[in-house]
């Protein structure tokens, strides 16, 4: 998922975790069909941060490779070499796509958390009208 979905889908589930007194039944009977929705979503995005994370253990180990036996200059030390892996262009690009992704992925954790959630809250809403009518 790029940033341009990302946003995308924030603006969506800011619509769709709205409860009002006017649909809280229908948000009580949806809750399930929206926790599938947005545990399909999550588990893709899950799978896609961990073959991320995978291409940059290879990449690591391929400039770590690099650096260490086929460099130009003698690299000694483990941290003199990771400062070249680090300021790697492509090493960097996909580190950057990891974090970003992992952003994504923590997002969206936290909306099924919050949809499991939203059935107390649903019931907290009911019963605060109920309250509210003098029933």
């Amino acid at each position: 998922m790029n940033w341009n979905e990302y946003n995308r889908l924030k603006q969506i589930v800011d619509k769709e975790l709205v409860i009002t007194e006017d649909n809280a039944l229908k948000k009580s009977l949806d809750t399930p069909l929206l926790y599938h929705k947005y545990l399909d979503i999550c588990t893709n995005q899950m799978r896609y941060v961990k073959t991320l994370t995978k291409d940059v253990k290879k990449k690591y180990k391929e400039r770590y490779e690099h650096f260490k036996f086929k460099s130009d200059f003698q690299l000694d030390s483990k941290s003199e070499i990771e400062t070249f892996i680090f300021g790697d262009e492509e090493y960097a690009n996909l580190k950057h796509e990891l974090d970003t992704q992992e952003i994504i992925l923590h997002y969206l954790e936290e909306v099924l958390s919050t949809i499991q959630k939203s059935s107390f809250h649903i019931k907290n809403f009911i019963d605060y009208a109920k309250f509210r009518a003098g029933q």
